[in-house]
């Protein structure tokens, strides 16, 4: 580990964690158990209530200060968030009706939470996702980068979703390598086009976000449903309880997750039919 020193500072602070800012082009969050990690999360058993915007952050050769807390990441345990290989990968067919199972909790639970107000870019970010289904031209689904509000705009949480997809597709379709070329192709497509428009039209942690994504590596409640997806042996009961705790992030950004991947076993199964 390095021994020099950066210094950086607290953007902003949330009731349990802190994201703190590292130069212009790398956001950290550090916060307390409980807190759903992500590939740029560390967590810690600290007061982060102690902590406040702008506070001074130091890192070196493993010990980090944020503000007035300290912690040391020589003994942290890495989690790699990715989608791992699978004992017993699901057949198209199941994967189908769980995808329609998806379709119809998601629809259900957006009609439950009546008190939550509607994103007006929702039907825009629907109308790329239409039409990227119906004639698979990727190109369209750059309209999503940085469409809709907040830290993560919901074109980008709903472009994490289809990379999350793409990622179930392959795990499933390994035996099959006209299939399996495909989806890699697609994949490797769709990273390079979020790699040219990102920095320039979302915020940091979005394209942040999106990075990762496109590396595999995606926040834990989603890799969880993302792996339950592929197993054949996930019950109908498990599934939902993992849908539901990606349901659960943020205002809107889990329901925007779920629509992309959605979105992504639908072209995908239509595909290799």
């Amino acid at each position: 580990m390095s021994t020099e020193e950066r210094r950086a500072r607290v953007a902003s602070t949330f009731r349990n964690g802190a994201n703190v800012l590292f130069g212009t082009d790398l956001l950290i969050c550090f916060h307390s158990p409980g807190v759903p990690l992500g590939p740029w999360g560390v967590e810690a058993p600290l007061d982060w209530k102690q902590v406040c915007v702008n506070d001074r952050v130091t890192a070196r050769a493993g010990d980090v200060r944020v503000g007035l807390l300290s912690l040391s990441l020589d003994r942290a345990e890495v989690h790699d968030l990715r989608l791992s290989a699978v004992a017993g990968p699901i057949d198209l067919r199941s994967l189908a009706d769980r995808a329609k199972a998806l379709k119809d909790l998601r629809a259900r639970c957006s009609a439950e939470e009546s008190g939550r107000s509607t994103d007006c870019f929702g039907a825009a970010c629907q109308r790329v996702l239409d039409a990227w289904v119906s004639n698979g031209s990727l190109e369209r689904l750059s309209e999503l980068i940085g469409l809709g509000i907040g830290l993560t705009p919901a074109g980008d949480d709903i472009l994490v979703g289809i990379l999350g997809g793409l990622e179930i597709l392959v795990q499933i379709t390994k035996a099959r390598p006209a299939l399996l070329n495909g989806l890699r192709a697609t994949h490797n497509r769709l990273g390079i086009i979020i790699g040219e428009k990102t920095q320039e039209e979302t915020t940091l942690p979005s394209a942040q976000m999106l990075r990762c994504a496109v590396d595999g590596r995606f926040c834990e409640p989603l890799v969880e449903l993302l792996a339950a997806l592929c197993e054949s042996a996930t019950t109908a009961a498990e599934l939902q309880h993992l849908a539901q705790c990606v349901l659960r992030l943020g205002h809107s950004s889990g329901a925007d997750l779920l629509a992309g991947v959605i979105a992504t076993l639908k072209w995908g199964l239509s595909r290799s039919n």
